[in-house]
């Protein structure tokens, strides 16, 4: 790997552990109430397009002109 692959690597890593940990101390990892399962549901949503669009754009990098 490229020492800036490794930079971004470390960089995504410890923001999901902050994001995980956010999760845990805001308390959404307990659905109470309906909101509760939308903003979940919205949230790994989000996760989930982050995740496509980086596959599509590392896709796009490698492929040849």
């Amino acid at each position: 790997m490229k020492k800036s692959n490794v930079i971004i690597t470390v960089i995504l890593a410890a923001a999901s552990i902050f994001l995980l940990a956010l999760w845990y101390w805001l308390g959404f990892n307990q659905v109470d109430s309906p909101l509760d399962l939308v903003i979940s549901i919205v949230w790994w949503a989000v996760i989930v397009v982050g995740i496509a669009v980086a596959l599509t754009v590392i896709f796009i990098i490698k492929s040849p002109p």
